[in-house]
């Protein structure tokens, strides 16, 4: 059975596509205050890295958790939101179909409480 990965296009079509969102995202109304100061090119490895992981290709990531990486970002829905749409946009742009856009959905999707619940 074919990955998301796989079906996307594989290592190439991940890359492209973070490349798009890196490029993209600091010009973003909503969500683009997060990404000022910080190291875009070390932000791009990485997400490349857990990209490929979580649409099952290869788990070379390394970083932090995703509840950990955003414990102190002060996240409002939306900013998740529009992070999640702009991948999404960002995977339309590098050829991902509606059908697979629906299951990016569902992985980033799935992410919401690691990220937004914050530990008490």
């Amino acid at each position: 059975m074919e990955s998301l990965f796989e079906k996307l296009g594989g290592q190439p079509a991940i890359d492209k596509a973070v490349d798009l969102f890196y490029d993209r995202i600091p010009h973003d109304k909503q969500a683009g205050h997060f990404f000022a100061n910080i190291n875009l090119d070390q932000r791009r490895k990485m997400q490349k890295a857990f990209v490929t992981m979580a649409f099952g290709g290869f788990d070379h990531y390394v970083g932090r958790s995703m509840k950990r990486a955003h414990k102190y970002l002060h996240l409002e829905e939306a900013d998740f939101m529009a992070v999640v749409n702009l991948m999404k946009r960002c995977m339309k742009d590098v050829g991902a179909t509606d059908e697979l856009l629906k299951e990016v959905d569902v992985i980033l999707m799935s992410l919401y409480d690691d990220i937004m619940k914050k530990q008490e």
